[in-house]
């Protein structure tokens, strides 16, 4: 395996390798990555040398053609295959079919004048499927399916100050947790967030609020707060400007139930001595999300949770049922979690 930094490094050096499997769904890590790979093509061969396929439309017949082509008037051919299905346990190819027989031939003999780089957007892939072992074992694998808080805040930070700005840890924190962990939100978000504070180029507290659109999971997060601190105003405020912006209620009712939830669950495994890091991989969730619940949950008692969370199914059956209004609905809700 591989991190992200040494396969940059590498690229730039020239360490190219035939085959390469990048697992996860960070699209503006994706998005750098593919950037890097094609500059090992020069400009002039691009529309020559490179190829990008779907393999939702596409059939893995075509990329193997296309790999073993000679590179024209070049050195390299690189190509670039997306959603690779067949590695997951979701794929319509059969396991044994000789469309994945042929790739596995290839994956073990592969051209050296081509780079194959398989980009897998999925949390994990099928890894009991031959197909997968081999390429495992015969690719540089990089894995971006959950960053660390640690390494977002890092990236954060870089890029921040690369651009000649300046942001505390404290603020840092606060625009991860505005955007709920997900750094391509953040970098989506980001260039906006620094026009803003361009006279200054010191970005605050005040900066973050104002500019940066918080995430729908941050503002339901911010809800099952309001919701846990008895604050029936605000949470009524916020249930209806989601609402009135477009967010289905029974959306917003299935997050919801998905925050509770996952509180209940930290609770239970911190009580069983499970640390941060733990619990995020047992439960597949960002750490992020974690750190939140962890301190989300000092703030209650396990009982009351339980009800919230049975009340929170109440309700997705009324807003399922019933011919009200679905704001009415959250109102009687709340008057009946807070009394």
């Amino acid at each position: 395996m591989i991190n992200l930094n040494e396969l940059f490094l590498n690229l730039k050096s020239g360490k190219i390798n035939p085959i390469y499997l990048i697992l996860g769904n960070q699209n503006y890590l994706i998005n750098q990555v593919k950037s890097r790979f094609k500059r090992i093509i020069p400009e002039e061969e691009i529309s020559m040398n490179f190829a990008s396929y779907d393999m939702e439309d596409t059939t893995i017949d075509d990329v193997l053609d296309d790999a073993m082509s000679s590179p024209f008037f070049g050195e390299r051919r690189l190509i670039f295959v997306n959603n690779p299905s067949f590695l997951t346990g979701n794929s319509n190819i059969p396991k044994s079919s000789k469309i994945i027989d042929d790739l596995s031939n290839y994956l073990l003999n592969p051209e050296k004048t081509s780079t194959i780089v398989f980009f897998a957007p999925y949390d994990k892939l099928d890894n009991r499927k031959k197909i997968t072992k081999i390429l495992k074992s015969n690719a540089e694998f990089l894995d971006i399916t959950h960053l660390s808080e640690t390494q977002v805040k890092k990236y954060i930070l870089n890029m921040i100050k690369s651009k000649d700005y300046q942001i505390d840890n404290q603020n840092v924190e606060y625009l991860i947790s505005r955007c709920d962990g997900d750094l391509s939100f953040i970098m989506n978000e980001l260039p906006k967030l620094l026009l803003y504070c361009n006279e200054s180029k010191v970005v605050k507290f005040d900066d973050i609020k104002e500019i940066v659109t918080p995430s729908l999971n941050q503002n339901v997060f911010d809800l099952v707060e309001y919701v846990m601190e008895n604050k029936v105003e605000s949470s009524i405020n916020l249930y209806r400007n989601l609402v009135k912006i477009g967010n289905q209620p029974l959306q917003i009712n299935a997050i919801l139930i998905g925050h509770v939830r996952l509180l209940i669950q930290t609770i239970i495994l911190s009580n069983l001595g499970y640390s941060q890091g733990s619990i995020a991989q047992k439960l597949k969730v960002h750490p992020y999300r974690v750190k939140l619940s962890l301190r989300e949950s000092k703030k209650t008692n396990f009982s009351f949770l339980k009800k919230l969370y049975m009340e929170l199914f109440n309700l997705e059956s009324e807003l399922k049922s019933s011919n009200k209004d679905s704001e009415l609905l959250f109102e009687m809700f709340i008057l009946k979690i807070v009394k």
